[in-house]
C-alpha cells in the first residue's frame, strides 16, 4: 500500500529547461492568477463584504500535478487553462514533446528558481526574512495507487507528492491523515484543511492544496507609531484598526483610468514584495476588480520601477481562508475532473480487475476513470505586521509632509505577494493575491 510518499527532494529538480522562457511562463501564471481571482469573486455571493485570499501558484501547480495523470478530455480541459493564459506569441511546446511536457518542464524550472529564494528544506529565505510553506498532494483511493513514474514526475517538476489512502473503509481516518500532513507541512498554521464530513466512503480522490506565508519587511514599520485609526469598510461604516506607519522610499504607480494607486513594499532580501493596489474611492474596489484585465494590472505593477519618498500607512492584518475549488475550476472549464467522466488513468501503476473485491474501492472508482476528484479545497494564510530587519543607525529617512507622497490604505484594497526574478531568465511569480475588505488584527 502506498500510504505516504517521500518528502520533497529538491535535488530532483533536474528536468531539462523548458523552451518556454521562464518570464513567459511567469506571464502565463500572472494571467491565470487574475482570472482565478476574478472567478473566486464571482463565486462568492458575499464578495463585496468578505476579504479574499488565494495562492494561484499552488493551485496552478496542483492542476499541473493532476494534468500529469489525466487523460483524454479531462487532460484537455486542464491543459486549456494554461493554453488560454499563454502570452501572445508564445506556445506551449518545448520542441521535443507535447505541451504537457512543456508545462511540467516549465514548473520544474520555476521551482528551481524558487529554491534559490527559499531554503529547500524549510521554504525559508536564507536570510530568514521570508517563510513560505507549501503543501500540494493528490490523495487517491486504494484502487488508484500512484505509479512510481507518476510519483517521480510530480516530485521532480512540482516538489510535490501523491499518496493513496483508504477512503472506502475509514473515511474519517483518511481525513485525519490528510489534515495531519497539511498541518505538518504548514508548521501547524493550517491545522484542519478538510472539515468533518468532507471525506466520504465514496470519495475517489482529494486534491489537497495549502500554503502559509510570513515575511519580514526590508525596513520595519515603526511599532511605536502604530495607532488606532479608522478603516472604512464602506463610505458610511468604519472600525478602529491598528494602522502601521512608515516613512521611506517605495516604488509607487498610478492608473488614472482605473482610479487606483499602487505601492510596492519589499521584504528582507529584496527577492519578494507586497504590492498594494488602493482605489481612490472607499467603495471603488469592486469596480476595479471587475474592470481590470491581467495586462492592465501587469502594466501597472511594472510601471512602478523607481522609488520615491512615501508616508505609508497600512493596517496590520491577518487572513486565513479556505476555498472549495470544485465550483471555481468547473466555472473555468474544468468539469470532467469533478465528475464520473474523469479520466485519471495516467496516475495508476495498475488498475484492479473487475473482480476485485477490495472493500476500500467505492463503486465507480475501480477503473480509475469514474468518480473523479470529489474534494478540492484550497487553504491559505498570511500575516502582515510591523516586523522587519532592524535598520542600521541613521538609515531611516525623516520625511516632511511637503516632500513625500501620502499612501494611506484606510479602505478596501487589493494586494499581491510576489517573488522578483533577479535575472532576465527568472520569472516574477505571484504567491498570493487577495483583498482586504475588513481588517482582522494579528
Amino acid at each position: 500500500m502506498f500510504e505516504r510518499s517521500a518528502r520533497r527532494e529538491p535535488h530532483l529538480f533536474t528536468c531539462r529547461h523548458s523552451s518556454i522562457m521562464e518570464p513567459a511562463f511567469g506571464q502565463l501564471l500572472f494571467t491565470f492568477s487574475v482570472n482565478l481571482y476574478k472567478q473566486l469573486l464571482s463565486a462568492d455571493s458575499n464578495a463585496n463584504a468578505s476579504s479574499l485570499l488565494c495562492s494561484p501558484l499552488t493551485i496552478a501547480a496542483a492542476l499541473g500535478m493532476t494534468l500529469a495523470g489525466a487523460r483524454n478530455n479531462t487532460a484537455k480541459q486542464i491543459r486549456a487553462l494554461f493554453v488560454e493564459a499563454m502570452p501572445s506569441g508564445s506556445r506551449l511546446s518545448d520542441g521535443r514533446g507535447t505541451s504537457d511536457d512543456a508545462i511540467h518542464a516549465a514548473f520544474a524550472s520555476l521551482m528551481m528558481s524558487l529554491s534559490r529564494v527559499f531554503d529547500d528544506n524549510h521554504h525559508q529565505a536564507p536570510s530568514g526574512g521570508v517563510t513560505l510553506r507549501l503543501a500540494n498532494r493528490l490523495y487517491t483511493g486504494l484502487d488508484l495507487q500512484p505509479s512510481p513514474e507518476y510519483a517521480a514526475l510530480v516530485n521532480a517538476s512540482y516538489g510535490a507528492s501523491a499518496a493513496s489512502v483508504d477512503f472506502g473503509a475509514d473515511p474519517e481516518s483518511a481525513r485525519r491523515v490528510i489534515n495531519e500532513w497539511v498541518s505538518r507541512e504548514t508548521a501547524s498554521k493550517i491545522a484542519e484543511l478538510l472539515p468533518r464530513g468532507s471525506v466520504e466512503a465514496s470519495t475517489c480522490a482529494a486534491l489537497v492544496n495549502a500554503v502559509y506565508f510570513r515575511g519580514l519587511w526590508a525596513d520595519q514599520f515603526e511599532p511605536e507609531l502604530t495607532a488606532e485609526e479608522p478603516f472604512y469598510e464602506t463610505p458610511t461604516k468604519s472600525r478602529k484598526v491598528k494602522m502601521m506607519y512608515k516613512n521611506g522610499r517605495f516604488a509607487i504607480g498610478r492608473h488614472e483610468g482605473l482610479g487606483v494607486s499602487l505601492v510596492t513594499i519589499p521584504y528582507r532580501g529584496l527577492k519578494a514584495s507586497m504590492v498594494v493596489v488602493l482605489p481612490d474611492k472607499v467603495d471603488g474596489l469592486a469596480d476595479f476588480e471587475q474592470r481590470v484585465t491581467p495586462l492592465e494590472l501587469a502594466s501597472l505593477i511594472s510601471s512602478a520601477n523607481s522609488t520615491t519618498k512615501v508616508r505609508l500607512r497600512l493596517p496590520r492584518f491577518k487572513l486565513s481562508t479556505t476555498t472549495d475549488l470544485l465550483h471555481t475550476l468547473s466555472s473555468m472549464g474544468v468539469t470532467d475532473l469533478f465528475s464520473p467522466r474523469a479520466d485519471l488513468s495516467g496516475i495508476a501503476a495498475t488498475l484492479p480487475s473487475s473482480g476485485s473485491n477490495s472493500s476500500a474501492s467505492p463503486a465507480g472508482c475501480g477503473r480509475g476513470t469514474a468518480g473523479g476528484v470529489s474534494v478540492a479545497l484550497h487553504s491559505a494564510a498570511i500575516e502582515v505586521t510591523e516586523e522587519g530587519t532592524e535598520a542600521a543607525a541613521g538609515s531611516a529617512s525623516i520625511l516632511t509632509r511637503r516632500d513625500a507622497v501620502e499612501f494611506t490604505a484606510d479602505h478596501p484594497f487589493l494586494f499581491l505577494v510576489r517573488t522578483q526574478g533577479t535575472t532576465p531568465l527568472e520569472a516574477d511569480v505571484v504567491l498570493f493575491v487577495g483583498s482586504v475588505r475588513r481588517v482582522d488584527d494579528v
